[in-house]
């Protein structure tokens, strides 16, 4: 049954509304509110905007475990993923790439007066095939973050092409992962099954 006071579903022959404290129980309302699976699809369907993000999706891993996830979901197109989780992600790429060409450099000879490796031996060589397979293994997880994280921010993760957009491109995206949760058509298929609301309903009816 519902409370009359703030209609919230509430336990059969219930003395007290667990959400607004109502005492009165004569004046609570005994209507049955069906099957369990009629009420989860309405309440579903009426869910309404404007609620936290952690009301519709689990909040996104943290620290070494985001970095992990990277590459743990490396082929996961779908999904969401929130900022934090995704910016940790971009600064470890970001840092690591930086660390990993500057040592590169360093190891072969290359500076700006001397743009060819000056070190032409065999383990120069390796160490510079390592360094750019290091840098492309990490290009597919970062692809598919980024869709995770666009789809977080309300918009198509087709919007990645946005990168071959000479000049203004990344910026595009860049711009558009920095957005904050908004929800659309393009997150609501990753939304945690069920809310919190329809499995209270679940345990009290």
């Amino acid at each position: 049954m519902r409370c009359m006071k703030c209609n919230q579903v509430i336990k059969d022959n219930a003395l007290e509304c667990p959400f607004c404290g109502y005492k009165n129980e004569e004046e609570l309302s005994g209507l049955n509110l069906g099957s369990i699976s009629k009420i989860a699809q309405k309440e579903e369907n009426i869910t309404p905007d404007g609620y936290p993000r952690d009301y519709y999706h689990h909040d996104g891993k943290r620290g070494f475990k985001a970095i992990f996830d990277l590459y743990k979901k490396a082929f996961v197109f779908s999904g969401v993923s929130d900022w934090a989780e995704y910016w940790t992600q971009s600064l470890f790429v970001m840092v690591f790439a930086v660390i990993n060409i500057v040592t590169r450099n360093i190891i072969l000879g290359v500076s700006p007066n001397n743009p060819l490796p000056i070190n032409h031996s065999m383990t120069a060589l390796i160490l510079f095939i390592i360094s750019a397979l290091v840098i492309l293994i990490s290009a597919i997880p970062v692809l598919s973050a980024t869709i995770r994280r666009l789809h977080d921010a309300g918009y198509s993760g087709y919007w990645y092409l946005a990168n071959f957009i000479p000049l203004i491109g990344s910026f595009i995206v860049v711009f558009l992962t920095l957005s904050p949760f908004k929800r659309t058509e393009y997150n609501r298929a990753y939304e945690k099954r069920p809310t919190n609301k329809l499995r209270f309903e679940k345990e009290t009816i």
